[in-house]
């Protein structure tokens, strides 16, 4: 994927006088748009019926369209992980894990239990995902991970 395009409050003020225009313009150009601080509800309005998918993705989450996302932010952003089709990355989500919280829904159902533990040790992991990973730990059919899973403070009855 290419970086965005530079975009300024002049590209904004430019396209508000035809905001039908902004669809002839590149695909490049309309991500920028939507991804844009600053981008007005009107632009908005107009790539959110774009016929790119991501586009209109894209612009239908930004905060001038959609409104402050609060509470289910984490929700609305899980459905569209998902939905996309991001190949194999388990090894990718695995170095994540000893850095970072990861998704469960990124991790593929054959990465190793013991992987999945050494990321139950990374202090920054939310507890809805400390809570997804111990889940699928107490299912697993070896003994190790669901000792892990019964010591954790964090597991529920």
């Amino acid at each position: 994927m290419q970086p965005l395009q530079p975009v300024s409050v002049a590209d904004l003020q430019r396209l508000l006088s035809a905001p039908e225009a902004l669809l002839q313009e590149s695909r490049n150009l309309q991500l920028a748009i939507a991804s844009f601080p600053d981008t007005p509800r009107t632009l908005l309005e107009i790539l959110v019926n774009s016929p790119d998918i991501q586009v209109a993705e894209t612009a239908s989450l930004h905060v001038n369209f959609a409104g402050e996302i609060t509470d289910g932010w984490q929700q609305i952003a899980n459905a569209i992980l998902q939905q996309q089709q991001l190949g194999q990355n388990d090894r990718l989500a695995v170095e994540l894990l000893k850095l970072g919280p990861v998704p469960p829904c990124l991790i593929g159902e054959w990465v190793p239990a013991e992987r999945l533990i050494e990321g139950l040790r990374n202090p920054h992991m939310p507890l809805k995902y400390r809570l997804q990973l111990l889940k699928r730990l107490a299912q697993e059919p070896t003994l190790e991970p669901r000792l892990q899973v019964a010591e954790s403070p964090k597991t529920s009855l």
